[in-house]
């Protein structure tokens, strides 16, 4: 679609002269051009276990999930390994906040990282890699 401004020259209506004076080109949202994707570096385990969550975030871009949650007796079967971090002692005689984020690693396979708050800090703990389209 093109917008076409005019510019009206002239007292008297008979004698009005019509100037273009500029073009303008409009197009629909849909065909308007975007901003490619951040494109993140490819998520290496050695460093994704190393760094706090706001730095993976820096470094590797959003995860696609994330969520915040308390270790305690019902864990699904999905944070089943984080039992083997924190025995029942420790999550009884203190809430352990958790951070969960999962990040696609592949095109076959997500990472999900674990992370303890510490102050206002979550620090990793564990990981898991594992199949897209597992059931758990």
């Amino acid at each position: 679609m093109s917008i076409v401004l005019l510019t009206m020259m002239g007292c008297k209506e008979k004698d009005a002269k019509i100037e273009l004076s500029e073009k303008i080109t409009a197009q629909p949202p849909e065909q308007q051009k975007k901003s490619p994707p951040m494109q993140n570096k490819p998520i290496e385990i050695k460093v994704i276990s190393t760094i706090n969550y706001s730095e993976s975030v820096t470094k590797y871009g959003k995860p696609k999930n994330t969520e915040d949650f308390l270790i305690d007796e019902a864990l699904p079967e999905s944070r089943i390994e984080l039992y083997n971090i924190y025995t029942k002692d420790q999550y009884t005689r203190r809430n352990i906040n958790i951070r969960e984020a999962i990040w696609s690693l592949d095109s076959l396979q997500n990472i999900t990282v674990w992370y303890e708050k510490d102050s206002e800090i979550y620090r990793p703990v564990h990981l898991l890699k594992w199949e897209k389209g597992s059931e758990f």
